[in-house]
């Protein structure tokens, strides 16, 4: 592998099933990001490498927390394409 390969995480049925089951998830325009958002945080997490934390409604509901995970993998965003369609 040279300097500049990534080496990505298995794309498997677990990661399918977790993105599967969150709340909402797209993608960019240009189809180079999916975005994927969901209140439980394991599952989450089991959608890829890259997610934040955030509070969803600081006012009205303090201490509601919601996730969004960003993903660049083509396998990631053509699966997620494919999901809205």
């Amino acid at each position: 592998m040279s300097e500049q390969e990534v080496e990505l995480p298995p794309f498997d049925h677990g990661r399918k099933q977790a993105i599967r089951e969150c709340r909402f998830k797209t993608v960019n325009m240009t189809r180079t990001q999916a975005i994927i958002y969901d209140a439980d945080e394991l599952r989450i997490r089991a959608t890829g490498p890259r997610y934040s934390r955030y509070e969803r409604a600081r006012w009205s509901a303090p201490g509601v927390f919601d996730h969004e995970a960003h993903s660049g993998d083509e396998r990631v965003i053509e699966f997620v394409a494919g999901l809205a369609s």
